[in-house]
């Protein structure tokens, strides 16, 4: 009984681990995805078209879409 609760709670803090680490790699990736478009656009634009803090969203997508991910499906 202790041995199953001690392996749930360490399968846990794996996928806990998981889920932290891919939504902060994926967040990095998607802000400087965003980055990179911001700064594309608004060079070839010559203006500010797309708002400056719009790769804070990116970062907000990568980091739910890494969690998400990290957590197993029942099927």
């Amino acid at each position: 009984m202790v041995s199953e609760q001690k392996e749930r709670n360490n399968r846990f803090g794996r996928i806990a681990t998981k889920g932290v680490l891919g939504g902060l790699s994926g967040g990095f990736l998607l802000y400087l995805a965003f980055l990179f478009f911001r700064i594309a656009i608004n060079a070839v634009a010559g203006t500010d078209i797309v708002p400056a803090s719009t790769e804070l969203g990116g970062f907000a997508l990568g980091f739910a879409t890494g969690v998400s991910l990290a957590f197993p499906t029942k099927e």
